[in-house]
């Protein structure tokens, strides 16, 4: 491929942006917190990550040659990385506060799997021009989903306070999962 076709298609179709992505998160059913809705988490959203995957192998030994062969798949579901802005309310430390102690209450008694668990879908957002290239509008499509499934949070990151820096206060979420799939997008 010549640099030209690279640039050329690079023209035509675009890149993907690090920073044009979306996050829903979708907690037990039982689990709300008054004001805070599903797009204020994906507005307060400040950083996320699609999860990877490895293919595991295991050598076979054919005709005195170690020949490697896959022999399962890990989802690395042991931690999924969020970072989320602070609300002035505290709601949205407050809606993982209540999704953790739902986990493991006072009593230090574990709650049941399926009281516990969410699902956390990742978006890959374009924004493109609405009609042809000319056009001033622009309009964001999602073209890439994954979902994470059986998602609960499992660490929450100090959130530290200081008079001589001052900012904005962000919360980093770890989230466990069972495994990830990619979702169909409709393109239509």
């Amino acid at each position: 491929m010549s640099i030209e076709q690279f640039l050329s298609v690079v023209r035509s179709k675009g890149l993907a942006r690090t920073e044009k992505f979306s996050v829903r998160i979708f907690p037990p059913s039982a689990l709300t917190v008054e004001g805070l809705g599903n797009d204020t988490l994906m507005l307060m959203c400040e950083e996320a990550a699609f999860p990877g995957k490895t293919v595991l192998t295991r050598a076979v030994r054919i005709h005195n040659l170690n020949i490697q062969r896959p022999s399962s798949v890990d989802f690395f579901g042991e931690s999924a990385q969020f970072t989320f802005f602070m609300d002035s309310e505290w709601k949205v430390k407050t809606f993982f506060d209540n999704w953790m102690d739902k986990i493991i209450g006072i009593s230090r008694e574990v709650s049941p799997y399926n009281d516990i668990r969410g699902d956390i879908e990742i978006y890959g957002v374009h924004e493109g021009p609405i009609g042809d290239e000319t056009s001033e509008a622009y309009k964001e499509t999602i073209r890439y989903k994954v979902k994470l499934h059986d998602a609960f949070p499992k660490s929450m990151n100090l959130m530290q306070m200081s008079y001589s820096t001052p900012g904005i206060h962000r919360l980093n979420m770890g989230f466990a999962y069972k495994y990830w799939t990619v979702e169909n997008i409709n393109q239509g």
